[in-house]
This record gives structure tokens, sequence and C-alpha cells, in this order.
């Protein structure tokens, strides 16, 4: 009786393997997958914004050393014009001065600007890639154990071995009676 059922399980488990497509795929492997996709997406935008801020801080760099270049230039041209002239030639430059530092200045304020809406991007990123990590895990930790029956095993051995009860095993694996047989698979619960 007992060589009948194993040789009913192989022959079912014979079945079940032939008959499952090669390229079947579990929904919590596709379902990790996609994560796993988007996770590589996010980090690919936080490296483009990463590349955009670096970018912007040397463009303030460079605005940053003409505007010491055009303080310069005006300081030499100071010395070097005659005093009538010098003092004709200051108060253009200094006009001059004045309305580029002006422009530099918003330039640099509308940078600074987009550097921080930049930065809170990134940190909204960083925050669903950590979301993202924990769906990934909480997925991965939720699939049930599976213990197969040896010899010798019982209801009560199993439980023992995994900290749990008889009554929880039969619960979760349906079972009515303590019979189980060798090669049988029962869930075991979550530890």
């Amino acid at each position: 009786m007992l060589l009948r059922a194993i040789l009913c399980i192989a022959i079912f488990d014979l079945c079940v393997c032939e008959a499952a497509p090669r390229n079947y795929q579990h929904p919590s492997e596709a379902a990790i997958s996609n994560l796993q996709n988007e996770i590589a997406n996010h980090e690919a935008e936080i490296r483009m914004l990463t590349e955009k801020i670096n970018n912007q801080e040397i463009i303030i760099e460079s605005l940053g050393r003409q505007v010491r270049e055009a303080r310069q230039a005006s300081k030499e041209a100071v010395r070097s014009a005659d005093e009538n002239e010098s003092i004709r030639q200051l108060k253009k430059h200094a006009g001059d001065s004045a309305e580029l530092l002006t422009h530099y200045k918003k330039k640099i304020e509308q940078l600074e600007g987009l550097v921080k809406v930049q930065n809170q991007n990134i940190e909204h990123l960083q925050t669903a890639m950590a979301s993202l990590v924990d769906a990934l895990q909480a997925d991965v930790t939720q699939e049930p154990r599976v213990y197969r029956v040896q010899s010798g095993d019982s209801l009560g051995v199993i439980a023992q071995k995994n900290k749990t009860t008889i009554k929880k095993l039969k619960e979760l694996n349906g079972l009515k009676t303590d019979r189980i047989i060798i090669g049988q698979k029962l869930k075991l619960p979550e530890s």
C-alpha cells in the first residue's frame, strides 16, 4: 500500500514537471524582476541628476572666476588711465560691472534653486529606492517554508524540530488526522 502511494506521488511529480512550461516564471519572481528594473531606472536617474549638479557647480565656479577677473580688470583699468579718463572709464566700468554682477548673481541664484530642486528629487528617489528594497525583501521573506516527510517522521517530531505544534501543522496543511507519508510536503509556519 505504501509502495503504491509512493509510486503514485512519483508519477504525479513527473507529470507535473513535464506539464509545466519551460519559460514559466513564478509571479513573485516577475514582481522581483520588475522591482529590480525600477531600481535600475531610479539609479540611472540619480546618476543623471548627479551629473547635472556637477555641471552646475562647474558653471557656478566659472561664473565666480569671471566675476573675480572682472574685478581685477576694473582695478587694472583704474591704475593705467590718467585721472580724468580714469574717472570716466571707472564710472562706465562700474556700471558695466554692476550690470554684470547683477546678471551673474541672478544666474547663480537660478542655479542654486535648480541644485536645491535636484537635491530634493534625489532625496525622493532615495526614499523610493529604500521603499522598493523593503518591498523586495518583504516579498522574498513571505514565501512559506516547506518540509518533505522522511522515514521515521511523525507530526510530533516535525513540530518539535521546527518549534511549532501539531495543531498548527494540521491547520496549515489541511490535515484531519495525524497520518503522513514519506515524501509528502508539509508547509511550516513562519518562525
